[in-house]
Formats: C-alpha cells, structure tokens, sequence
C-alpha cells in the first residue's frame, strides 16, 4: 500500500484481492482499480480457501495488459497468477515478495499438518519465482541469503526494509506518557508472541521502572 499509494501519476493499477484487502486499502491508491474475490473463495477451510482465491486471481489477470505484475507476498494465490501472466507475456516484467523462510515442518510449533502444507506451498511458491521471477524483494538481508542459500539468483534479489512514515507519527500528538515497549503483530506462535515474557525479563533489568 505504501508503494503504491506513492507511485505517482500516470500510471493504470489494477489490483486483485479479497474484501479484506479492498477495505484495508480504502483511497489511499486514488489511480487503482479493483477486482475483488467473490465470496466463495473464502467459504471453505484455509488450505481450499486458497486454492479458490488462486484460480480465480489466476484466471482475472489474463485479461488484462500489464508491464509490470507485483506479488505482494509469497502465499502462492500472489504467486501464482504472477507467474502464468509472466510465462504468457515474457515480455512483461514480474516482481516478487518474499517475507519469510518456513522452517522445516518438523521444527516448527503448531499443527503438524498445517507446517506440512505451508512449507509445501512455499516451495511450489519459491520453485515459480526462481525460475520466473525478475526481481524477488527481501526485508531483510538474512532472508536474503537464505534465498540465496536455496538457489535464488544474487542479482535478483533485492532488500527493501519495511519502513514508516515519520512525519505522520510525528504529527500525532501524545496523549499520555512514551510507551517503552510495544508489540503489533497478529496474536499468534509464528509472530513471537509467546517469546515477550522472555525478552521482557532481559528489559527490566537494564530498566526496572518498563
């Protein structure tokens, strides 16, 4: 959103997601169009759900004329169609996000089954942007050379941090005293959640009044 919303003028966005995203990104892309997944993408279990949302995002980006297709993430429903527009326009360019390297499923917490079928899909995921993919943009350089590390072109691979806008967080007046820690993630094992009481002990010793 932030990339986008910053691009500038002259530009066509089309831009293919769920109710979720539609909402979430409200006006702030004034040059984008939207397509949104119909409701039965998302009535069904997670793993379906995703399949569902995969061909139809799949099969709407066919009908469309783009230099350039951005996959937001490396879920494969960003990946997927990414990757079969490149293959039937290789003269368009395709870039790629990848926020993340899955473990292996046997050392990751959680359900079994689960870890199974995420790092299945990241694989197929990582396999198609390997091959296709002009540009894979990273967070963070350890991402980096893990990509790097499963056979990820150097070159290719781009860190581009996430980042904030300052002036708008200084634009906000304070309404009580500076927060000395903060947490914004989802309530969930892979987010680190439960490893806070840990890092929070470390904390209050160098600063016994946080």
């Amino acid at each position: 959103i932030e990339i986008f919303s910053r691009i500038g003028s002259g530009y066509d966005i089309d831009i293919f997601t769920s109710p979720d995203g539609r909402d979430t990104i409200g006006n702030r892309i004034p040059a984008a169009k939207f397509a949104v997944s119909p409701p039965f993408c998302d009535a069904s279990v997670f793993y379906l759900a995703y399949l569902k949302r995969t061909a139809w995002a799949r099969k709407q980006i066919l009908k469309g004329n783009y230099d350039l297709v951005y996959g937001s993430s490396d879920f494969f429903p960003d990946v997927v169609p990414c990757a079969r527009y490149r293959k039937l326009h290789p003269e368009s360019r395709w870039m790629q996000c990848v926020f993340h390297v899955y473990p292996p499923w046997f050392k990751r917490q959680g359900n079994a089954l689960r870890n199974i079928l995420g790092s299945l899909a990241q694989q197929l995921s990582f396999a198609l942007a390997k091959r296709g993919a002009d540009l894979v943009i990273n967070l963070n350089r350890d991402v980096s050379r893990q990509l790097a590390g499963r056979g990820f072109q150097q070159d290719r691979l781009i860190v581009n941090p996430c980042g904030v806008d300052a002036n708008r967080l200084q634009a906000i007046s304070a309404t009580r005293q500076p927060l000395q820690g903060c947490f914004l993630g989802r309530l969930a094992l892979s987010k680190g959640i439960f490893d806070l009481p840990k890092i929070w002990r470390h904390v209050v010793e160098r600063m016994p009044q946080a």
